[in-house]
């Protein structure tokens, strides 16, 4: 009955038993050549006859094997659903906090535009190609040029020829 893999642990528990109790893990094998892990304890029994005799108690550690297993798979799940939990909360609490931001930014920007287009100074913006993409009403009064026309300007075309050179030294003297 006992697995070939564990013979050489029997054998020294009856050496062992000789002397002292001694208990392992092993596997039985039935005749049809299934394997059943047992709790094995082997104990000497005080005899008068010239042989030892042994008491060999064995318990099935199958059922406990499968509730060990359920056990710990169950012990997993609950860390996956807390991690999978924790992980949720902080995708929700990302998400609102970008949220918030989004709200704070448009609710920057309209107090930006509301301000530009309230100013009583010229305000425009150019973007890397030098053309306006943005004039409030003040420049476009003092130009004399809707947005759209000033879109298609550059900045130096609003500038008198004779301030050019200068206005565009300064200008690269800025963006370096």
């Amino acid at each position: 009955w006992i697995a070939s893999v564990d013979q050489n642990i029997l054998q020294s528990m009856l050496t062992k038993g000789a002397n002292q109790q001694s208990r392992y893990q092993l596997a039985f094998t039935a005749d049809d050549g299934t394997q059943a892990q047992v709790d094995l304890s082997v104990s000497r029994l005080p005899t008068i006859a010239e042989f030892d005799t042994f008491c060999l108690v064995a318990t099935d550690l199958t059922e406990q094997k499968r509730v060990d297993a359920i056990v710990a798979s169950e012990k997993l799940t609950q860390e996956l659903l807390a991690a999978s939990k924790k992980s949720n909360l902080e995708l929700l609490s990302s998400i609102e906090e970008r949220k918030r931001a989004e709200e704070e930014a448009k609710a920057s920007e309209k107090k930006y535009r509301e301000a530009v287009e309230n100013a009583s100074e010229l305000i425009a913006t150019m973007g890397m190609d030098r053309r306006f993409k943005m004039a409030n009403p003040v420049t476009q009064k003092i130009t004399g040029y809707s947005l759209e026309e000033l879109n298609q300007l550059t900045y130096l075309d609003l500038v008198l020829p004779d301030h050019r050179e200068r206005v565009q030294q300064h200008y690269l003297k800025q963006i370096v």
